[in-house]
């Protein structure tokens, strides 16, 4: 009986750790593509709902008029746009944990504005914050080294350990 007891707070505690989990970083990376995929779409069909609806608010630090605002100048951008194999989750992070996501427009386009790479920067906030079926920012860029406040995560941690923060 009491190994009985013992197999089934095994196989509960092992039931409550999985369930805990956030997910394999593998399945982070989807979830950040499938998202960004629909904020493609969003911006390709001008739909201003579905657009908000994909971005948490008070992360991104916009209003509903705002974003409204940022859709009519990126939707000319994205029309054109083919295809998720495109879409880059990096492993560079800012200061605040958010993970920078590229998506290279340029071919999407003629011609490239000075020799320059045009790309979308989305950027996902850490999961216990803010769910990676939301972006928690975004940003038109001319070169994909614009974000250059986005480092791997271990510049970060040492930065951290020699400032005398944990």
């Amino acid at each position: 009986m009491p190994g009985k007891i013992n197999e089934c707070w095994i196989v509960f505690l092992t039931a409550l750790v999985l369930c805990g989990c956030k997910g394999s970083p593998e399945s982070q990376k989807q979830e950040m593509i499938a998202t960004s995929s629909k904020v493609i779409k969003a911006i390709q069909t001008g739909d201003n709902d579905e657009f908000i609806s994909l971005i948490d608010l008070k992360a991104a630090g916009k209003t509903k008029d705002m974003i409204e605002g940022d859709l009519k100048i990126l939707s000319p951008f994205l029309k054109s746009y083919q295809g998720d194999s495109t879409i880059v989750v990096t492993d560079l992070f800012d200061e605040v944990g958010k993970r920078l996501v590229i998506i290279p427009i340029d071919s999407a386009l003629d011609h490239k504005p000075m020799g320059r790479s045009r790309h979308l920067n989305l950027y996902f906030a850490p999961p216990d914050y803010v769910p990676l079926s939301k972006i928690s920012g975004y940003e038109l860029s001319d070169d994909v080294w614009d974000a250059e406040n986005f480092r791997p995560f271990s510049y970060w941690r040492r930065k951290a350990r020699s400032e005398g923060r944990k």
